[in-house]
């Protein structure tokens, strides 16, 4: 296949619709060494799909906002808390020691006040939350089919997955954010708490340990989704399995997340546009693609291989008195 050159608008391409001698990607093992060598091919696509997940995430622009303190009311007070103590030494009992005391207590400084704006752009940012599952779901379609070597048209293929699976991702999307909420409180609440030891630091352990397998679970919950017509319940039973199934490839792939951390934090400290532009680039897809590239040969190894070869076998034995094996549970979206 010839290496494709990235343009911006091949993502309004419709699915189907790129031209006469497009095939799909001669299918390679999906291992690490094969993952630098795709990736190239594939970085265009991913670039599309980094700007669609900027733009689908528009609502954290509000409390981004909010966070500038620019809509904040303004209020100049004490920088300590002693303020209050030297103070009243200050005008009861003055001396050189207590002068010398108030040229370091008596510090004001200025401070941001959340006011109603700032309060109504925070909870406009909450609608992030309400878009996680589709935006996810749109992702995991896309990377799905990058993976696969298949020919992918970005921006329709999002949609298109979304509008197939809107009520489940919804859901989906729901759940997802509010364990992951739940979570994070739960590792900061036992952390702050931590230095009394005992129960709480168990907890703290605990918590840490679930976040990471819930991580896990997220390179295949959306993968499973577009991929299987399967209730939530089994989604998210199939991507606790997968999770400890393919344990290898997840650690791998999130060695990959935080090394494009790391290497964003690290141009940040020394030129901020250059770390914001790995971000609006492909920092986020590229994030969703690595997931994806643990996630699919799993899913594929222990689901959809073995949904084919029984669709082989019945075919071969049909007209056989055998019972009905009912509605089949794999669908392909490709």
């Amino acid at each position: 296949m010839a290496k494709e050159k990235f343009n911006l608008f091949n993502m309004f391409y419709r699915p189907g619709k790129d031209g006469k001698g497009v095939k799909k990607e001669k299918q390679r093992p999906l291992n690490f060494i094969n993952f630098f060598m795709t990736l190239p091919r594939r970085f265009g696509k991913l670039v599309s799909l980094n700007l669609v997940i900027i733009f689908g995430n528009f609502p954290l622009i509000f409390p981004l906002l909010a966070a500038t303190g620019y809509f904040s009311t303004l209020r100049t007070g004490p920088a300590y808390d002693m303020f209050g103590t030297v103070y009243s030494l200050m005008k009861h009992q003055p001396s050189p020691a207590v002068s010398s005391l108030w040229g370091i207590y008596g510090v004001q400084v200025e401070s941001h006040l959340p006011n109603t704006t700032t309060m109504v752009l925070y909870v406009l940012g909450l609608l992030s939350l309400l878009l996680l599952g589709p935006i996810c779901t749109g992702c995991a379609y896309v990377t799905r089919n990058l993976v696969r070597g298949e020919s992918v048209s970005v921006l329709s293929d999002f949609f298109y997955a979304i509008k197939r699976n809107f009520r489940q991702g919804f859901i989906l999307g729901l759940i997802d954010a509010f364990l992951s909420v739940m979570l994070v409180w739960d590792i900061l609440f036992f952390y702050s708490n931590s230095a009394t030891g005992g129960m709480i630091g168990m907890m703290f352990i605990l918590s840490l340990c679930m976040a990471v397998i819930y991580f896990f679970m997220r390179f295949y919950m959306y993968q499973i989704l577009v991929t299987f017509e399967l209730s939530i319940f089994k989604i998210l039973k199939n991507s606790l399995i997968f999770s400890f199934l393919g344990i290898w490839r997840n650690l791998v792939a999130t060695l990959g997340m935080v090394a494009i951390i790391i290497l964003t934090y690290s141009f940040l400290a020394v030129y901020l546009p250059l770390a914001l532009a790995v971000v609006v680039i492909c920092g986020l897809s590229l994030c969703v693609y690595l997931a994806a590239y643990a996630a699919y040969p799993k899913v594929k190894e222990y689901m959809i291989d073995p949904y084919y070869k029984e669709e082989e076998y019945s075919y071969f034995n049909e007209g056989d008195d055998e019972e009905d094996p009912g509605e089949p549970i794999c669908r392909d979206d490709a």
